[in-house]
């Protein structure tokens, strides 16, 4: 089998504790052509000023970016992202069901990589109980998706196995399933909530970075093998 691509999905926390230097240098080094990223602002009042997603795109060198935004404070914005090396076509964008937390989003965007078209799933999902709902929107999304090339990428904030969870593992494979590392908080981590997950191919060198001082997540990172 040949490489696919490096995948990397990243809560980058606003960028509120070194600034964006930091974390661009994460995504550099990362090797991943395709990275997700959750708690990203645009003139959003915490963290750096201006467009988070066009910043870090420069000082990582993605060619191509997209800002998914969840929150509008009129000009100010909070939401997820997506960079990626390859081309990017145009965003489906769910609003995930909302009952008691901050809007949420589930991006349908289609990679146009090189060994082919991968539709990937990105999100951040609440912490609290609206989580439930929302994480039934996104493993039907993914079944929906049975026929094509899904990837899943986010912060999904999942420690358990809900059957709604259940149901999105069933149908796609889980990158760091084996070791199960915990990714937050990152001085300590003990949960396990960010995921990258794919319907096609296998997971290699699948890397959870011990990056404790630029965010309160570690990155995880994975090679998906065709």
């Amino acid at each position: 089998p040949e490489p696919l691509m490096r995948f990397m999905t990243y809560n980058i926390r606003l960028g509120i504790q070194q600034g964006l230097e930091p974390i661009a240098a994460i995504l550099r080094s990362s090797g991943a052509q395709v990275i997700a990223l959750q708690e990203v602002g645009n003139q959003w009042g915490m963290g750096p000023d201006g467009d988070t997603t066009a910043a870090l795109a420069r000082l990582a060198g993605f060619a191509h970016s997209r800002f998914i935004p969840c929150i509008h404070e009129g000009a100010r914005q909070y939401g997820h992202a997506l960079l990626s090396a390859h081309p990017l076509s145009e965003s489906a964008l769910h609003a995930l069901p909302l009952k008691e937390d901050e809007p949420r989003v589930l991006a349908q965007t289609q990679v146009q990589a090189p060994g082919g078209e991968v539709t990937v799933l990105h999100t951040h999902l609440s912490w609290v109980q609206d989580r439930a709902a929302q994480g039934r929107v996104l493993a039907e999304r993914a079944a929906q998706l049975a026929s094509e090339h899904v990837v899943v990428m986010g912060d999904l904030n999942e420690a358990q196995r809900p059957a709604w969870m259940q149901a999105l593992l069933g149908g796609l494979e889980d990158a760091d399933a084996v070791l199960a590392r915990p990714t937050y908080p990152a001085e300590a981590p003990r949960l396990r909530i960010d995921y990258l997950l794919s319907s096609r191919g296998r997971w290699e060198d699948v890397q959870v970075k011990t990056e404790r001082e630029a965010s309160d997540h570690l990155p995880l990172l994975a090679t998906l093998m065709l």
